[in-house]
């Protein structure tokens, strides 16, 4: 699954299209871009970047569009979508944000992701289901902000860091050998001001998504997902309903 990295829009949409068997519903790459950008505008939302990857032959794409959000500074809307041609992917897309400052990806809980395989009707429900995400957008938005400012509150030593770290890499399996390098790197040196305390877990949180911004178009969507569960499953008793409405009001979010 070599990864060819970052490409135009017009390498996706000239890719190839398969040829398996009647078995096999085609979604084509450029009908998807069509009907995300399409669906996007069509909800009043404005698209402030487009952005694509693959691996060889665009036989894997993923794209992944900001949108523009009024509701917080730091942080925008996102819509990720990921699809293949050689039968090693399911087509699958959610919805959720971005950090302004570094374009790092937030990705949370199952529900605001979809997957579904190449066969039957799987070319016309993949265009409802995009509808139906860019509907509650604004929703997973809000909730994302507010885990956002959740973990801006929270302090975690280095030894809790390395404890982190550890399990989302040997137990989690979440992380690679080569990103597990760079979030050392990060947390040493940072590269972005995330507007939060050295120690707080909103810098470790984008430390982690910034080193998978690289992770496979194949499992892009999963890896960022898996890293927000895992960060908001560890911390979970922080966000009891007193703490949250305590914390929000002390940023101006308590009317979310």
């Amino acid at each position: 699954m070599r990864r060819t990295g970052d490409v135009t829009k017009d390498y996706i949409v000239n890719a190839a299209l398969p040829h398996h068997g009647d078995s096999y519903t085609v979604i084509p790459h450029a009908d998807v871009i069509n009907k995300v950008t399409r669906a996007i505008t069509e909800n009043g939302f404005k698209i402030e970047r487009e952005l694509y990857r693959c691996n060889t032959d665009a036989q894997i794409a993923n794209g992944i569009y900001h949108v523009k959000s009024e509701l917080d500074d730091e942080m925008g809307m996102m819509f990720a979508w990921v699809n293949s041609y050689n039968k090693m992917r399911k087509f699958r897309c959610a919805v959720g944000s971005y950090v302004t400052v570094c374009m790092n990806g937030m990705i949370s809980g199952d529900l605001s992701t979809y997957g579904r395989k190449h066969t039957g009707d799987a070319d016309v429900e993949y265009n409802q289901v995009i509808k139906d995400q860019l509907n509650q957008m604004s929703h997973y938005h809000k909730s994302l902000v507010r885990d956002k400012n959740m973990m801006k509150n929270i302090p975690v030593t280095k030894r809790k860091q390395a404890e982190l770290l550890g399990r989302m890499y040997i137990e989690e399996g979440i992380i690679t050998p080569t990103q597990l390098t760079t979030i050392k790197s990060e947390i040493e040196k940072p590269s972005y001001d995330y507007n939060a305390p050295e120690d707080s877990i909103w810098n470790l949180y984008n430390h982690v998504t910034h080193a998978v911004k690289e992770t496979h178009p194949y499992k892009w969507i999963d890896t960022q997902r898996a890293v927000h569960n895992f960060f908001t499953a560890e911390y979970s008793s922080y966000m009891r309903p007193a703490f949250i409405d305590s914390v929000l009001e002390q940023h101006g979010y308590f009317e979310l």
